[in-house]
């Protein structure tokens, strides 16, 4: 039911990012308030009644300064209410027309009004996308070193000179403790979740790590080298060839058998003969519609909702590379990752 509310219907994947570049993603946190279960027409208008109540007692509360994290945990009925509330960073085009108009308007932590979709209200605030993660890093048992960090930083010595300085990792201190810039999703490792949460340009207290004691520092990474921007997104080229009995199977397609024999010639011929895999998509794909593309998926986000499995598994291959054949209630499928 929340996919249902939060994500646009759609087909394989749409929209398409066909652009040379990823396109920009929007993030949003979320309070979703669903209304009691009621019986008969007037109990319904009661029981929404009270959830329009509910929901303008959170907003004032917002208003007044109360943390949006926070209200989510204590009110919200989604499932991730307590652990961030947070929808991932998205293209345009995947969420529900209704949230994108706001999103794609909105500024950095602005706050939606309660937004009415089938059966809930919904409220959003939009969290910067990405950060950029400074860091300093000493072994974890030279308490000598872990001193001279923490002194330094509470005598107000700045941080990027300190991390420029003092570093276990050459890498980091040659790069004035420069991590990387991290995009927020909707289930974010522990160094991502701590970025996310702290306070741009205050350092945290020290963390226990696996790479050492570690001091750390979030900034906006507007100037930070392109080459430490994390990816999110993969350019995928996909073959289809269905079966007969499978979802959207075309009429006259083959018995599974023999599909999975031609689909293995075709990677045959990619592999080991060369042959050019978008001529093959143009001519052979099953995906009838992405034909004209030569099998051309564009970009696709590595945390694009309902994604297709064949796709999920091939992200993780280098530029380049063509998947073994996969499968899904679909039929048999090649993917290459071009980019």
């Amino acid at each position: 039911m929340l996919a249902l509310m939060l994500l646009q219907g759609a087909p394989l994947l749409a929209p398409l990012h066909l652009s040379d570049a990823p396109p920009p993603v929007r993030c949003a946190q979320h309070i979703l308030l669903l209304p009691e279960r009621a019986e008969g027409d007037e109990a319904r208008r009661a029981a929404w009644t009270r959830l329009e109540a509910e929901a303008r007692s959170i907003v004032e509360r917002l208003e007044a300064g109360a943390d949006f994290s926070a209200e989510a945990a204590a009110h919200s009925d989604a499932p991730d209410a307590r652990s961030g509330a947070c929808l991932g960073a998205l293209p345009q085009g995947v969420l529900n027309p209704a949230f994108e108009a706001f999103l794609w308007q909105a500024k950095s932590w602005e706050r939606s009004e309660p937004i009415a979709t089938d059966g809930a209200l919904h409220i959003l605030r939009r969290v910067p996308e990405r950060v950029g993660v400074r860091m300093i890093v000493v072994p974890r048992g030279d308490r000598a070193r872990a001193a001279e960090v923490a002194l330094a930083l509470l005598r107000g010595e700045d941080f990027a000179d300190l991390a420029a300085r003092i570093n276990e990792d050459p890498l980091l201190k040659s790069r004035a403790g420069r991590h990387a810039v991290l995009e927020r999703g909707p289930r974010d490792s522990l160094l991502k979740k701590l970025a996310f949460e702290l306070e741009w340009m205050k350092p945290s207290e020290p963390q226990d790590l696996p790479i050492g004691l570690a001091w750390v520092r979030a900034e906006d990474p507007v100037a930070w080298p392109a080459e430490l921007v994390e990816q999110s997104f993969v350019r995928l080229r996909a073959l289809l060839v269905a079966f007969e009995g499978a979802r959207g199977a075309p009429a006259g397609a083959r018995a599974q058998p023999q599909a999975k024999q031609f689909i293995d010639e075709l990677r045959a011929r990619v592999v080991e003969q060369g042959a050019d895999f978008a001529k093959l998509c143009e001519a052979y794909s099953d995906e009838f519609v992405g034909r004209a593309r030569q099998g051309d998926l564009g970009w696709v986000h590595r945390d694009l909702p309902n994604c297709p499995d064949p796709l999920v598994r091939s992200m993780v291959l280098a530029p380049g590379a063509m998947s073994e054949v996969l499968h899904d209630p679909r039929g048999f499928w090649l993917v290459r990752r071009e980019r």
